[in-house]
């Protein structure tokens, strides 16, 4: 009960009431499915497998929705039979639409692939850098149950498991999908190569050091883990060889800047460039105070 007063009101006060039913009636939906006649059918049979303390069910305390656009079905506590209109992946949903229960309305939430020939087929990135979280994406056809074998003697039953490479190298990675209800039981056709890879380090020199007006500028690469690298000489020009030589037009300060790549992974080392005859009594390697990750854009 609730009851609001406001004397500055017509009616000064007001009440408010609800009713709280308090119980420990507690239910817990659950249910299971299994393929009727053949491998090749598209009629499966639910199993209601819901608990309660009282389980004082009717037959109108649950409602199906079979997650092909077929009307909800309401029913008791017996199996329930469905026919689906072709093969796919659905989502069921079990509700216990019954205030019998404390805790209704309660849910249970099942996915339901279908298939006559069960089918491995998952989808992941193909490389990274040391250390390399994978993610895997579980499109397999058919399936009720999983075996992953990350190529690294770790294994996991996950539906779509992450796993974590802690050293570089190449993992062949196998999916297992298993599923009785279909004709070939099992398949373990999925196979897939993940290439882990050192993080690349960048680095370099220049010679001669402290450069000389009107002579060419030689650069040492000493990058760590690259196999691709991109030059920018900061005066508009730049280069992809490995060590490249450069010569400056114009007395200034440059920024020089090398992008060392492993596949999609860019470091970038800064160095600043002088140069000038007017200022050789610095002439030394000053990095700039920020090194890190950069993108190629």
């Amino acid at each position: 009960m609730l009851i609001a007063i406001d004397s500055a009101t017509c009616n000064i006060a007001d009440t408010a009431y609800t009713t709280v039913k308090v119980g420990n009636n507690i239910v817990n939906a659950d249910f299971s499915f299994f393929k009727l006649d053949s491998c090749n059918s598209l009629r499966y049979q639910f199993t209601n497998l819901t608990t309660a303390v009282l389980p004082n069910f009717t037959n109108q305390s649950f409602l199906w929705d079979f997650g092909d656009g077929s009307p909800k079905v309401r029913s008791g506590f017996a199996p329930v039979n469905h026919t689906y209109p072709s093969t796919g992946t659905y989502i069921v949903t079990l509700i216990i639409d019954d205030t019998t229960f404390c805790n209704a309305p309660d849910t249970a939430i099942k996915t339901l692939r279908i298939s006559p020939n069960v089918k491995a087929i998952f989808t992941t990135p193909d490389r990274g850098c040391v250390p390399y979280t994978a993610s895997f994406t579980n499109i397999s056809q058919g399936g009720t149950d999983w075996v992953w074998d990350f190529g690294d003697g770790t294994f996991s039953t996950d539906f779509e498991p992450t796993h974590t490479y802690t050293a570089t190298g190449t993992y062949n990675v196998r999916l297992v999908a298993i599923d009785t209800s279909t004709c070939n039981k099992r398949d373990k056709s999925a196979y897939f190569a993940i290439s882990v890879f050192t993080i690349p380090t960048a680095n370099f020199t220049w010679t001669p050091n402290p450069p000389v007006e009107n002579t060419i500028t030689r650069f040492i690469n000493q990058s760590i883990g690259a196999n691709r690298y991109v030059w920018d000489f900061g005066d508009g020009s730049g280069s992809t060889e490995v060590n490249p030589s450069h010569l400056y037009n114009a007395t200034g300060v440059y920024r020089a800047t090398l992008y060392a790549l492993m596949w999609l992974i860019v470091l970038t080392v800064l160095h600043w460039m002088y140069p000038s005859s007017f200022c050789r009594c610095w002439m030394c390697p000053m990095p700039l105070p920020r090194a890190g990750l950069d993108r190629m854009r």
